[in-house]
């Protein structure tokens, strides 16, 4: 969550600390709403003008499994 990751569209930040809005990194749009990052999740995203969404969550390992489950039954 350094300077150097990107560059910065809209949003605010503080290197180290927290990175907040629309960053264009390694060839398209990230979101990132992060200040804990060990409470990161990077969303993939396809057919969108952001390429990923990096946030925060209250817990990970359960988000991640319900994304995935949503995405299984939108595909069923």
């Amino acid at each position: 969550m350094g300077w150097s990751q990107g560059l910065k569209v809209l949003g605010a930040g503080l290197p180290n600390v927290s990175r907040v809005g629309t960053f264009y990194q390694d060839g398209g749009w990230v979101y990132w709403g992060v200040r804990h990052p060990d409470r990161v999740i990077v969303v993939e995203l396809r057919d969108e003008q952001s390429h990923r969404l990096v946030v925060e969550v209250g817990d990970p390992a359960a988000e991640v499994d319900r994304l995935q489950r949503a995405v299984a039954a939108a595909h069923a």
